[in-house]
């Protein structure tokens, strides 16, 4: 199996702001029909005077990432095959004078809090082994994608219902 990994043009728009970046390589690791894991890595938000501004303001800023499978066919359109997304969310809690990061999954919430900007820096630059590939042998690629954004009022208060259970 070839695998390749490609950005979509709305990453690439992403990617165009200053600062901001997603990078995405192939695991080392093989499975048996020679598949790997693509590995996702997003770098540089709070390089870009609009997301840290936003932050400090009080707007948290979500970034969504989805990554896609898709099967080369020769001769025919590409054949999409899967995809995953998750989504991680990042506010600054001036009363506390802290930052908090929430990892939104299908498996759930992970949230952590960071004291300082370096500290949520560091913890940014994760790189997620996305457990999604092909099952099947044949040519195929991923699209990785990431979309960055401020939540509004009703953005915030839907997200803690979600987090509040409802």
């Amino acid at each position: 199996a070839a695998i390749a990994i490609a950005a979509r043009p709305a990453a690439l728009a992403a990617q165009g702001r200053p600062g901001v970046r997603l990078e995405a390589r192939l695991a080392p690791d093989s499975a048996a029909n020679g598949g790997r894991n693509p590995v996702v890595r997003s770098a540089g938000l709070l390089n870009d005077d609009r997301w840290l501004t936003a932050l400090r303001s009080g707007l948290p800023v979500r970034m969504h990432y989805r990554v896609e499978v898709w099967r080369s066919r020769e001769g025919w359109f590409d054949l999409f095959d899967r995809q995953t997304e998750w989504d991680v969310v990042v506010r600054h809690e001036p009363l506390l004078d802290q930052y908090t990061l929430l990892t939104i999954t299908g498996r759930g919430v992970q949230e952590r809090r960071y004291a300082t900007l370096d500290a949520l820096n560091a913890a940014l630059g994760f790189s997620y082994q996305v457990n999604i590939r092909p099952a099947r042998r044949g040519e195929y690629y991923y699209a990785a994608v990431l979309e960055i954004s401020t939540l509004s009022d009703s953005d915030l208060d839907e997200l803690e219902r979600f987090l509040e259970g409802d």
